[in-house]
């Protein structure tokens, strides 16, 4: 998507640059051109700004996915890890 916007940004500068320097008679057509290429330059960044927009909402979502099965897994391996230091802890005091 950058490359194909860059690229319509390249045409719309050349078409201004061309019709700054155009002769009266071709100016009408250049105009066109010019305008053309604006409009091409216009709706790729808006499909660009949407599509930006998406992928930012999609990063978010997995980054809270995966927090969230970060956190699970912590609880998970600190309740293991409490079950196990208290089996130990009887079985000391068992022991005594």
């Amino acid at each position: 998507m950058l490359f194909r916007r860059t690229c319509k940004l390249v045409e719309y500068e050349n078409a201004t640059k061309a019709l700054e320097k155009a002769k009266p008679k071709n100016q009408e057509m250049l105009q066109k051109a010019k305008d053309d290429a604006e409009e091409a330059y216009n709706s790729i960044s808006e499909a660009a700004k949407k599509e930006m927009i998406r992928y930012n909402r999609q990063r978010v979502l997995s980054l809270q996915a995966s927090l969230i099965q970060y956190a699970e897994s912590q609880l998970k391996n600190g309740r293991d890890t409490y079950a196990i230091l208290a089996k130990l802890l009887n079985d000391m005091k068992k022991s005594a």
